[in-house]
């Protein structure tokens, strides 16, 4: 397989400033973060493993730049791919280390890895990083978070188990891409410099995060075909609290440790050549949110909050991903 120096160019739009009954009331929390979608649009040929080196430019939640080196080794018991990831964004440094191994069939996937980021605010675009006020003073009440400058580190470990098919494998053929993809993960994250279990923390512009261990699940069909629209795919993702899970829960009024964040995606790709040495993937995704009560939402700390059960399954659109891909 030829090795290609790749450069990303993602565009990326948040559904967040879309007008609904709750926007301006700020009773909704978005926490979810996305993972397996990236792997879908590198790989598009499940037997394959991804490139050497590549640059990406992201924009989760503004502008992102990652530089990648990835290294394969092959042996007969299966192949080891190692990922080395640099990224910068206008308020976080982050390095990352990844591990994955395909077996022989490459229909098995193991993955781990570790991150470890820092950050610093950025007036007029967000916080890095930073803890809740009432680590550093008690008495404070209302959601607000210090601005650390490289002060404390955020730390995230992961384990997780990827298993993919493509019918064209079985049948070969140009109309046999027949695709499904279902990755399983554990994580657990951290924040250097938090004392208990407790202290509530925000990193890139991601508030109300916990030391915790949680389940990230994704799963994906897709179907690709030999011309300019070269893939249709769904893609399904769910990320819940393990450690804290039966903690506050939202039959009893919490502030919702039981709440499982969800997103639903809708995938194409289309080839401008026969190569796919440049191709554009967009994906629009829906996701459920968690509403407070009035008067018990976001203003207040995370523990002292309510969720409103009777918007537990508010759905709404989420955000619209545009990747255009060139392969030098």
């Amino acid at each position: 397989m030829k090795n290609w120096p790749t450069v990303f160019l993602l565009f990326f739009i948040s559904a967040e400033g879309f007008s609904d009954q709750f926007a301006d009331e700020r009773e909704i929390v978005h926490t979810r973060e996305i993972r397996d979608f990236s792997y879908i649009l590198t790989n598009t040929n499940f037997s394959q493993i991804g490139y050497d080196t590549e640059v990406s430019f992201e924009n989760p939640a503004g502008f992102q730049a990652e530089f990648f080196y990835i290294q394969t080794s092959e042996s007969s018991l299966g192949t080891l791919e190692t990922k080395l990831t640099g990224a910068l964004t206008p308020i976080t440094v982050s390095a990352a280390l990844d591990y994955t191994y395909t077996a022989p069939i490459p229909f098995l996937q193991l993955n781990s890895g570790l991150l470890v980021g820092s950050g610093w605010p950025l007036p007029g675009y967000g916080n890095g990083i930073g803890m809740q006020s009432n680590f550093y003073e008690s008495a404070i009440q209302s959601n607000v978070y210090s601005q650390e400058v490289l002060d404390k580190q955020y730390l995230r470990f992961y384990g997780g188990t990827g298993l993919q098919f493509d019918l064209a494998s079985i049948f070969p053929g140009e109309w046999s891409h027949l695709q499904f993809r279902t990755y399983q993960e554990l994580y657990y994250q951290y924040l250097l410099g938090a004392t208990s279990d407790s202290d509530i923390y925000e990193y890139d512009n991601v508030p109300d995060k916990l030391k915790n261990l949680r389940y990230y699940g994704s799963y994906y069909i897709g179907y690709e075909m030999p011309f300019f629209l070269h893939r249709i795919g769904f893609l399904y993702e769910t990320d819940l609290d393990v450690y804290r899970y039966s903690y506050s829960p939202v039959s009893s009024s919490g502030w919702g440790s039981d709440f499982i964040l969800q997103t639903v995606g809708f995938i194409q790709t289309f080839f401008f050549d026969n190569e796919g040495n440049e191709t554009l993937d967009m994906m629009v995704q829906w996701g459920n949110y968690i509403v407070y009560r009035n008067g018990y939402g976001t203003e207040l700390t995370l523990f002292d909050r309510e969720v409103d059960p009777n918007y537990y399954w508010f759905w709404r659109l989420y955000q619209v991903y545009l990747v255009f891909t060139m392969k030098i």
